[in-house]
């Protein structure tokens, strides 16, 4: 909810309330935001927020007694009028039938554990780039493809002998998101073919995702049947097609 405290000062508070089953516990997180315009081109922000998050699966049902462990906190504070990054972005608008936009992001996601080590948090991809190209020969038709990349995710390998001797997936402690998953990327295509009426448009559209059939890695998982560990994948090949409308 946004509050005007005056000509120039706004404020943004707001909140989330988490109810979780398992252990029985509901947390509140509250946030605020405050935003001043020191001038037309220049405004100072101030943020603060408690945010909650439940424990991973995995480590919940790594004993009974997790059940009873609260939820992780994390306290923010952040002040600027600016933030901090690297992101590259091109785009080329629509002109002459051609169109695109190209960008790449590198990125670091630590954190500090309860023993005072360093360690990746779970989605610390580094790099991520996406690409988009089209032609639209005219208001009828319409060819893009879309290719996108990310890093790989770091990742906890199972503990290969006490997995072995329980029959259950246990994680090396000593070695939490050490290890990386291989990165991702796919590229999809599609057709657009556009019927124009008088207030709205009607779109049939022919797609195929992942069009070279990369075997992109879902998640690990320790196979009881094999007792090992073994990777689950995501979707390969898959052509869609469908209708969509567009109204005026």
């Amino acid at each position: 909810m946004d509050q005007s405290l005056g000509s120039r000062l706004v404020a943004t508070i707001g909140g989330r309330f988490d109810y979780f089953a398992l252990n029985g516990q509901g947390v509140w997180s509250p946030r605020l935001g405050l935003a001043y315009e020191l001038d037309p081109r220049t405004t100072l922000t101030a943020a603060a927020g408690v945010y909650h998050q439940t424990l991973p699966l995995w480590l919940l049902v790594q004993h009974p007694d997790n059940h009873r462990l609260d939820h992780l906190r994390a306290s923010h504070y952040v002040a600027g009028a600016r933030s901090r990054g690297v992101e590259v972005l091109v785009r080329k608008k629509l002109a002459q039938h051609v169109y695109g936009l190209a960008s790449y992001g590198y990125t670091v996601s630590r954190y500090t554990d309860l023993e005072g080590t360093e360690r990746n948090r779970t989605f610390d991809h580094r790099h991520v780039a996406s690409a988009v190209l089209g032609y639209r020969p005219s208001d009828r038709f319409e060819y893009s493809l879309r290719w996108r990349y990310a890093g790989g995710r770091p990742y906890t390998p199972f503990d290969p002998v006490l997995s072995s001797h329980a029959g259950a997936g246990i994680i090396q402690r000593d070695r939490i998101n050490t290890e990386r998953q291989p990165a991702y990327h796919r590229l999809d295509v599609r057709l657009d073919h556009r019927m124009q009426f008088e207030r709205f448009n009607l779109v049939s559209f022919v797609s195929v995702f992942n069009v070279y059939n990369r075997r992109n890695l879902f998640r690990y998982f320790w196979s009881t049947r094999r007792n090992a560990t073994r990777r689950s994948n995501q979707w390969g090949f898959i052509p869609v097609g469908g209708f969509e409308l567009e109204f005026q």
